[in-house]
């Protein structure tokens, strides 16, 4: 699992390169050992770390919250995908 970082937890894809959570849901680093959690500046190589997902508030699903939190505000050129959504389900199936 990889982390993209633009001083907030911006993104995260598995290790197939599938994003698995995107912003406005939560992604919070915690550190493996003690579940406290991990400042994204102070992580680095080797550093062991739980990422967890949450979903957002539904607002922020909305047109005008994806516009402001959304992936696409952070500029990547990528679809919010909930991450409570698995990647080999596709979205339209599950968000109306």
């Amino acid at each position: 699992m990889s982390a993209n970082r633009h001083g907030v937890n911006s993104q995260v894809h598995g290790r197939d390169g599938i994003f698995i959570a995107t912003v406005p849901d939560l992604i919070m680093a915690l550190e493996l050992d003690t579940g406290e959690p991990v400042p994204v500046e102070e992580i680095r190589y080797g550093y062991r770390e739980a990422v967890v997902g949450l979903p957002c508030d539904s607002r922020w699903r909305t047109e005008a919250g994806l516009a402001i939190a959304g992936p696409r505000r952070f500029g990547y050129e990528m679809d919010y995908r909930p991450v409570e959504v698995p990647a080999s389900v596709a979205v339209s199936d599950v968000v109306r």
